[in-house]
């Protein structure tokens, strides 16, 4: 009997349209030894065209057809193609590229071909589905060809239309108006596209990766190699830097000056690419970039700098067109090579930063890009296994360091959500390495690291310490403290006999009507052993807000953190306040690697950072985190250890 096939493997290549998608699938056709890529779209245009009788039919003249022709088409031409995969037998996972969502221009209708059905074969699997998206901008540009969607004919079209709409405003104002109808058509099929990529991803069990363009051409490549690569997202502050460089950009330059975390972010990106896995920047997409106007509270239509993107440009996987409004394009090659991408002007066309018709397309495009970046990036979070927060408290003044260390909300609600998917994921009681992980619904064991400076956490223990923020940070340590001792197995009425009051470190000699109150002077060693946990725990809260693994009662619901999951990373800093990422890049891909550092290796780490975090905490309180804790919390370390010492011999004696 002849040997059974094996199952060829595929990954689903997506994007809308704009995206450059045919052209990034080609050039992987020509540079990856026995990859094998198959365009549906070319294939459903070539099937069309022979109904027809014509060759060479773009998908812009396929999409207008009927509907129930192009199903049927697109059904025959899915199982061609994946025939061909098949049939190549090759040890690399195929490669399949095909829009997900269709747009037919002349009735303004956004559908669906996919058949499902189709791409569920005993002969073939996907296993991961890819989907490019960037920013609507250059999507614009990359269609505003002669034969393409938002060519000369088809923006005549809709100036004539909305020349019936507002006959007061002249052919320039139409055309701005026409822009920003764009603009909002590629928000909505970009989304389109994403929502249905997830749905496809979870209908055949595969995993899912939402990759900018703007990312280095490795970073897919690690996926088209081994669609199992660790994927992690890079959650950081944008808005504070974005603001800097807004206030520091010169009259005559579109660019002002970035603050040395946008070299450290896309260097973490390249060297995370050349150790085979993908790092997700959430600036590959940039798009608010609007300034608030002086006057009347709109936007300036006039955009300001794009976040920069990882260098060299020819590695990306977007070939971008400039724009080339007027002068612009001389201006900006004589700026910078990057400020090619800036497109500054497209919201304008040429009329003044003052023109009320631009000023109202900025505010309309502004709020819809605003409502749009939490849908972006908490699906980028959701299907995205690990994250890496990184240099959160990172403060724009050194000056102002105390009173910048808060949590952005951006990279705060970033960790809510990761930490939600985690325990929606979670599979209670499955046991790697004596300890209970969780593990997502691709597979994929969910890891989270925190990486901060030594000036960093001092910031942010400063900022705890605030006098307006004392009593809360107090409050808060009380209360993991007290989940704390409850996790030493102390019941609960025994724990609300710790927090009634000191307990004297002698036994009076006799009885007095009103003694006197007891001091503790000195804490033993062995008890603050016996609290560091908990002590560890508030730590954690503190430079995470996340709850510990195993902190008993809390307002999370599901299954807590696991022992190897969490990782925080103290980073070193050179001279002139540079920071060293050739070590931590490497500690960071050994964390999220496939099997990932084992739980002892994650708990040293954490040690590590904790001592850091003491070492800062006495040098802004004077005394150590426990001292503080002893003088601050009221809490009677003698009966602590009592019975830490009792329920110790007592597990001893049932062992």
């Amino acid at each position: 009997m002849p040997a059974e096939a094996e199952t060829a493997r595929i990954v689903l290549l997506c994007a809308a349209s704009g995206t450059g998608l045919t052209r990034i699938a080609d050039w992987f056709d020509g540079h990856i030894n026995e990859l094998v890529v198959e365009d549906l779209e070319r294939a459903v245009c070539e099937r069309h065209g022979e109904l027809i009788g014509k060759t060479g039919m773009r998908m812009g003249e396929v999409a207008v057809y009927p509907r129930h022709m192009l199903y049927t088409g697109w059904r025959e031409a899915c199982r061609k193609v994946l025939n061909t995969i098949v049939a190549a037998e090759s040890p690399r996972p195929g490669l399949l590229s095909m829009h997900l969502t269709w747009y037919n221009p002349n009735t303004s209708e956004f559908y669906s071909p996919v058949d499902l059905f189709q791409l569920r074969r005993s002969n073939c699997a996907i296993v991961h589905v890819v989907i490019l998206i960037d920013d609507i901008y250059d999507m614009y540009v990359q269609l505003t060809g002669h034969d393409d969607l938002y060519g000369h004919d088809f923006m005549g079209h809709e100036r004539a239309l909305l020349s019936n709409l507002a006959p007061r405003l002249d052919e320039h104002g139409h055309q701005l108006q026409a822009i920003e109808l764009a603009l909002g058509d590629l928000l909505s099929w970009r989304r389109a596209e994403m929502i249905q990529a997830e749905n496809m991803a979870q209908s055949l069990g595969a995993r899912m990766t939402i990759l900018g363009t703007k990312h280095l051409r490795g970073a897919l490549e690690n996926i088209l190699t081994d669609p199992d690569t660790p994927r992690v997202y890079l959650s950081h502050r944008i808005t504070e830097h974005r603001k800097l460089n807004m206030e520091n950009r010169p009259s005559d330059r579109p660019v002002g000056e970035w603050k040395p975390i946008v070299k450290e972010v896309n260097y973490l990106h390249q060297e995370f690419t050349k150790q085979g896995q993908v790092l997700i920047n959430p600036t590959a997409i940039d798009e608010l970039r609007f300034k608030l106007a002086d006057n009347d509270g709109g936007r300036d239509p006039f955009l300001g700098a794009r976040w920069p993107i990882p260098e060299p440009l020819d590695d990306l996987l977007c070939t971008i067109k400039p724009q080339t409004n007027g002068n612009e394009r001389t201006k900006l090659q004589e700026s910078n090579e990057a400020t090619a991408y800036e497109h500054t002007r497209i919201l304008t066309d040429g009329s003044p930063d003052s023109d009320p018709v631009s000023r109202s397309a900025a505010r309309h495009v502004a709020n819809r890009i605003y409502f749009e970046i939490a849908f972006r990036d908490h699906a980028i979070v959701e299907n995205t296994p690990n994250l890496c927060v990184y240099r959160p408290f990172i403060p724009t003044d050194l000056r102002k360091a105390a009173s910048q260390a808060r949590w952005s909300n951006g990279v705060l609600r970033e960790i809510e959500h990761w930490h939600e998917s985690q325990q929606k994921y979670a599979r209670n009681e499955t046991a790697h390495d004596n300890t209970t992980e969780s593990v997502s619904n691709d597979g994929d064991l969910r890891r989270i690291a925190f990486v901060h400076t030594a000036d960093e956490i001092k910031g942010r223990l400063k900022w705890q310490l605030s006098r307006e923020n004392r009593k809360d940070f107090l409050d808060d340590v009380k209360k993991s403290l007290e989940r704390g001792w409850e996790n030493l197995g102390l019941p609960e009425d025994e724990i609300r006999d710790l927090f009634a009051g000191r307990i004297p470190e002698r036994p009076p000699v006799h009885l007095e009507r009103h003694p006197p109150r007891s001091e503790v002077s000195k804490i033993p060693k062995e008890v603050l052993a016996a609290i560091r946990p908990a002590i560890q725990i508030e730590l954690h809260r503190v430079f995470t807000s996340l709850e510990r693994p195993g902190t008993g009662k809390s307002a999370n619901t599901g299954p807590p953190i696991r022992a190897g999951q969490i990782a925080l990373f103290k980073i070193k800093e050179k001279r002139r306040k540079a920071v060293d990422l050739d070590k931590l890049v490497t500690r960071l891909c050994k964390f999220y690697g496939t099997k990932g550092f084992k739980p002892d290796r994650v708990e040293k780490i954490n040690r590590r950072f904790w001592r850091a975090c003491d070492k800062c905490f006495r040098a802004v309180t004077k005394k150590d985190y426990e001292q503080y804790v002893a003088e601050n919390l009221n809490v009677p370390y003698g009966k602590l250890q009592g019975l830490v010492n009792e329920k110790s011999r007592q597990s001893k004696k049932s062992s």
